[in-house]
């Protein structure tokens, strides 16, 4: 039968599996729980103990909470699970596309969407957007030398979001690096960030920063010859 797996960390894909317990268990990893958020002729088939297995938290889901571990989107008769249709899929898909990440703020979670064109199956619109951007992401953490704490730092956007302290025995600046790769943001990207920032995200179209790839800017060599007057 037809289903939308949902996977954390990547877009959703549409597969097909055995119509049994045993593949549908095979799919969220463990026991399975069904969601019934629509009204709708699908649901969603997880993982029953996601959070008590610690498995990675995937995508929120309205009225109940973080969906953790693979799901699948299925579509259902009136006792049985059966195929989505083409318009199933696609709306399902729409509705999922941005994978998620998660970063304690203010006491709860905040859900950050993402995309990052070095995924599987990423569509060619995501790509143009990139190059658009100059090979930038739409979202980074950000770190600056000197202060505790991360910026969460949108392409084109004046400001930032600060977010909550790193954890005990980690420097701002390895935080914010965990968290961009998690999403697929390099260190060279991440300083670009920074600089569109810092200096004036107009500057990054004729001004662009020599980066290297641990994320520093490579500093002009002055003209020896060159003779002070």
């Amino acid at each position: 039968m037809k289903v939308l797996i949902v996977e954390p960390g990547q877009y959703p894909r549409e597969a097909e599996i055995a119509k049994s317990l045993k593949a549908e268990q095979a799919v969220v990893g463990g026991l399975i729980e069904c969601v019934y958020p629509w009204q709708d002729n699908a649901c969603i088939v997880c993982n029953d103990e996601g959070k008590l297995e610690g498995l990675p938290l995937n995508r929120t889901l309205d009225d109940y909470d973080v969906i953790a571990g693979t799901f699948f989107v299925v579509g259902l008769t009136e006792d049985d699970f059966c195929s989505l249709t083409n318009e199933q899929v696609e709306r399902y898909k729409a509705m999922f596309f941005k994978p998620q990440l998660f970063v304690p703020y203010r006491g709860g979670l905040m859900q950050v969407p993402y995309t990052n064109p070095d995924l599987p199956n990423t569509p060619e619109s995501i790509k143009q957007d990139f190059a658009i951007r100059h090979n930038l992401p739409e979202l980074s953490f950000c770190a600056v030398e000197g202060f505790d704490h991360v910026m969460l730092v949108q392409y084109g956007k004046d400001g930032y979001w600060e977010i909550d302290a790193p954890p005990e025995g980690i420097d701002a600046k390895t935080y914010a690096e965990r968290l961009n790769a998690a999403m697929g943001v390099t260190k060279q990207q991440q300083t670009a960030m920074l600089y569109g920032l810092t200096v004036g995200w107009d500057k990054l179209a004729y001004r662009f920063p020599d980066i290297d790839e641990q994320g520093r800017i490579a500093r002009p060599r002055k003209n020896r010859d060159n003779k002070e007057r």
